[in-house]
């Protein structure tokens, strides 16, 4: 017994003289905090399915790119970020990964992101924001017709291959025509 106590105690102390070990928690617990995206809708509007959008309402223009802006928090460490368009009324999709974030930790902190969508509704690139003192620039627009709407659904990945759990707006964005 005496033997195993201090073949114990040698590997303890071998293994302590060998450097700290990081431990990486996989991601839990995604929200979504908020989202802007660069276009505000300057009057109110109503959509041809009745739907009213207030002025101020963030708006994603279907004829030029619109740049997204989102916040999120999570336990523990993600490598990627994901953002999907999912359609209100259609249920179509349009999604985009980033590239490798590292361990990006949040442990409840918020982080900011942005991803640009391309005219008709494709997901360009999404990425962390690097100059998070610097939010996306509001313009506000006129508009002549919203199409529709859609939701910004995130999801994440850590390096270990966890997926996180989904986290939907809690309202769709409107898609329009826009008259900057």
């Amino acid at each position: 017994m005496k033997k195993m106590l201090l073949g114990a105690v040698g590997l303890s102390a071998m293994l302590a003289s060998c450097g700290g070990v990081e431990v990486i928690a996989p991601v839990s617990n995604l929200q979504l905090t908020s989202y802007q995206s660069e276009y505000v809708l300057k009057q109110r509007a109503v959509d041809q399915d009745g739907n009213v959008y207030d002025a101020g309402a963030s708006v994603i223009c279907d004829n030029t790119t619109t740049r997204i802006g989102f916040t999120a928090k999570w336990n523990g460490s993600i490598n990627q970020i994901g953002a999907r368009l999912e359609g209100r009324d259609t249920g179509r999709t349009a999604e985009v990964y980033s590239g490798s974030l590292g361990n990006l930790y949040s442990y409840g902190s918020d982080v900011q992101f942005e991803f640009g969508v391309g005219a008709g509704l494709a997901p360009q690139t999404v990425g962390k924001r690097s100059l998070s003192a610097q939010d996306i620039i509001v313009k506000p627009i006129n508009t002549i017709r919203v199409k529709g709407a859609s939701f910004l659904i995130i999801q994440a990945r850590s390096a270990d291959g966890t997926i996180s759990n989904v986290s939907p707006s809690v309202q769709a964005l409107p898609i329009a025509d826009c008259v900057l």
